[in-house]
């Protein structure tokens, strides 16, 4: 954890975990890190320590983390699952199986997007149920998902940055 002042990074706490940090993402109250073959740690932060609140095993290798307020989703390269965190403990509401494996996550208010090898898949999720709306071939491994709301930009390896959009049934690239 750093501070930055306006000119100065200072480092505050570190808190090792058991393998290689993949991702991170925060609700504001937890910050969730994703760590491989361990899966998923919660940790809390009083401005000077970080603490560790609890590790959900996801059965894979956790790759990315993201949240929607009331679910946390996890892609560990062989699902996906949306979790919720009540400050003790995880508890798995529901998964959903991957094509080739699952890498990167994100969403928005209406949908969950998830990079799938080159595939981008688009879901929504009703408090148990993922549901497929469409997928995308992107022709190459999609490294990181992110939204504003409008579009959907892929960092997608050797293709570059690429935009698209979903219109709640199919995708469609930016040229």
């Amino acid at each position: 954890v750093f501070s930055f002042d306006g000119t100065t990074l200072t480092s505050i706490d570190v808190a090792d975990t058991a393998s290689n940090a993949n991702g991170v993402w925060g609700d504001g109250e937890y910050i969730y890190v994703v760590d491989g073959s361990p899966g998923i740690y919660a940790f809390s932060f009083d401005g000077t320590t970080l603490t560790q609140e609890d590790l959900f095993n996801t059965g894979g290798s956790a790759n990315d983390v993201w949240g929607d307020g009331e679910y946390i989703y996890v892609t560990d390269g062989t699902s996906t699952l949306a979790l919720t965190f009540d400050g003790t403990s995880f508890t798995e509401v529901s998964r959903v199986a991957s094509y080739t494996g699952t890498g990167s996550v994100w969403g928005d208010e209406d949908y969950i997007y998830v990079g799938d090898q080159d595939l981008i898949v688009a879901y929504t999720f009703d408090g148990s149920t993922f549901t497929e709306l469409d997928s995308y071939d992107t022709l190459d491994d999609i490294h990181g998902v992110w939204t504003d709301g409008t579009h959907i930009y892929l960092a997608n390896r050797s293709r570059g940055i690429r935009a698209m959009t979903f219109d709640g049934t199919s995708f469609t690239e930016i040229d």
